[in-house]
């Protein structure tokens, strides 16, 4: 099994973003302030419930998984962020990553991708990965 950062790691965010984006507005369907009490209560089981309930409709069961409460930042006179720790999974890869949302916009940071039988180093990981995403679709 090979896992790296690559070169193509900027292009795999944006790929991962795009697929992240219905889930991310899913879960701005739900109360804020109740996502940052289950993040700084650590109540993880609240906050997997959560995010399943927002994948599910889109993805397979078990292709992302929340691997952590996350974190939130909140600072007097700005819009809070919370952050999501995550990973999807397919038979042939894994991403590790986090989701940021803030306000009206978003981000994803890839902090780690691991794959077998497909070099991580390959200038087309952006298409394997998004095959992989496609595959995990329900629709």
């Amino acid at each position: 099994m090979q896992a790296q950062r690559t070169v193509s790691s900027g292009i795999c965010e944006e790929v991962l973003g795009d697929h992240l984006r219905p889930i991310a507005s899913e879960l701005r369907g739900f109360e804020v302030v109740d996502i940052i009490a289950f993040s700084r209560f650590e109540k993880c089981g609240n906050i997997k419930s959560m995010v399943n309930s927002a994948a599910e409709q889109f993805f397979k069961p078990g292709a992302f998984e929340v691997l952590d409460a996350g974190e939130t930042r909140l600072v007097w006179g700005s819009v809070p962020e919370v952050v999501f720790n995550m990973s999807f999974r397919s038979t042939e890869m894994t991403v590790y990553f986090r989701l940021y949302l803030s306000g009206s916009v978003g981000g994803v940071t890839i902090d780690y991708i691991e794959c077998d039988g497909f070099d991580v180093n390959s200038n087309k990981l952006p298409v394997y990965l998004d095959g992989e995403l496609t595959k995990a679709r329900l629709c």
